[in-house]
């Protein structure tokens, strides 16, 4: 998004916080007009702004991403803070009424869908092709179109961002023509940046000494994740602790057994710890070794298969997140054998450990699962994009296709 575009979309999302607000205040008039507003209404219009407020700011930050269907994650960012919102009422038993935080909620999620739509409209981006890498395969995204310059002249038109094959000749007249664009403030990307952005993952056929030195993370972001990961726990312990104990004593009827189940996982750094879960199949026999979950369909028990489809199975390694040994979101951890096994045939492989493996991850989300050394490279592709893009906004990103995967079942095994 060029600079241009993002003033224009501060602006636009600037409105809809005052056009929201009106909204919300409508929603109290009855009481102002009688000139006696109850404090369990004005708690709730002051709620109701810190909620569209706090949504608004996560839809601009996510908005500035490529090729992302803003409108699909409208109604879930706003759900989402509204439902932390009324966390934080029971939780400091603040007085409100529900039928006005109610009000608040659906006037935020209409109006800010309707921005979100008309601001996905009037931002079609353009991207300018220098043709010195094969174009042919590069079709217009969602909210991005393609054009292949044919000359090495500045074109009347502007574009959000130019993209070039750093790696290959660029005669004297495009890079002239390059120079002019970042002159202008136009952002010019390597082919490979691009592909980046557009599939969500590392090539890893391409790493090399440079890309190796972006996947350092973000060190100020760090102690900030830590911090969300145990207040998110504390936050979800309740409601998880009874369901946890439930699925147990159900695993316990049917099947003989610990229904919890132990294993060795390789963590940040590459050091082992003991993950938790609930177990899902019968238990492994003292001659049998670790295999892949589709190899082993035929242990899946009927409880096990239910919990899984939902991830009921992994909700004890809140334990893991309180513990330190991983985080909400990450990296999925392997077992060690696989990890040997993966260094040895996958390069690179070694790095998503740079960071703390995850309930949750980037890969869960945009790949599934995966059963073999092809789809774990692939998975490898996404984890480094992951630790790549480290950040607060990404991670808000993966929960939110986190509840679609919980509802769906994607990626299930």
């Amino acid at each position: 998004m060029s600079v241009l575009q993002t003033s224009r979309s501060s602006m636009l999302w600037l409105l809809a916080f005052i056009v929201g607000s009106l909204l919300i205040f409508l929603g109290a008039s009855p009481y102002m007009i009688s000139g006696e507003v109850p404090e369990t209404v004005m708690n709730s219009v002051l709620l109701s702004e810190i909620a569209l407020g706090v949504s608004i700011l996560f839809l601009f930050h996510i908005s500035t991403r490529p090729f992302l269907a803003l409108p699909r994650y409208v109604v879930p960012v706003v759900g989402i803070f509204f439902g932390l919102v009324l966390v934080s009422v029971l939780l400091f038993r603040v007085d409100y009424s529900r039928f006005s935080l109610m009000v608040g909620f659906v006037c935020s999620a209409l109006l800010l869908m309707l921005f979100s739509i008309y601001i996905v409209k009037a931002r079609k981006g353009l991207v300018y092709l220098i043709p010195n890498f094969e174009t042919a395969n590069w079709m217009d995204q969602a909210g991005v179109k393609f054009e292949v310059l044919g000359e090495s002249v500045l074109p009347d038109i502007l574009p959000d961002a130019v993209c070039v094959d750093l790696h290959s000749t660029v005669s004297s007249d495009w890079q002239r023509l390059i120079a002019d664009f970042s002159l202008l403030r136009v952002p010019v990307y390597h082919v490979a940046s691009l592909q980046e952005m557009i599939d969500g993952k590392v090539d890893t056929r391409y790493l090399h000494e440079n890309s190796v030195g972006s996947l350092m993370v973000d060190g100020v972001y760090e102690p900030l994740k830590r911090l969300i990961d145990v207040l998110g726990c504390l936050l979800l312990l309740p409601a998880v602790v009874p369901v946890v104990l439930f699925t147990a004593l159900l695993i316990r009827i049917e099947s003989q057994g610990n229904p919890f189940f132990f294993q060795s996982r390789v963590g940040e750094g590459g050091r082992i710890f003991r993950l938790w879960k609930l177990r899902s199949m019968a238990e492994l026999s003292a001659t049998e070794t670790a295999k892949f979950a589709t190899d082993e369909t035929h242990r899946i028990t009927r409880i096990g298969a239910v919990i899984r489809k939902c991830r009921i199975d992994e909700l004890p390694q809140l334990w893991n997140v309180l513990k330190g040994d991983m985080s909400l979101i990450g990296p999925r951890p392997e077992q060690p054998s696989f990890v040997e096994s993966f260094n040895q045939q996958i390069p690179f492989y070694s790095y998503r450990h740079i960071v703390k493996p995850g309930i949750t991850g980037w890969a869960q989300v945009e790949q599934g699962y995966a059963d073999c050394e092809d789809t774990t490279a692939e998975k490898l592709s996404y984890d480094l994009f992951y630790i790549k893009n480290y950040s607060f906004w990404l991670d808000a990103v993966i929960v939110l296709k986190t509840l679609r995967t919980i509802l769906t079942g994607f990626g299930a095994r």
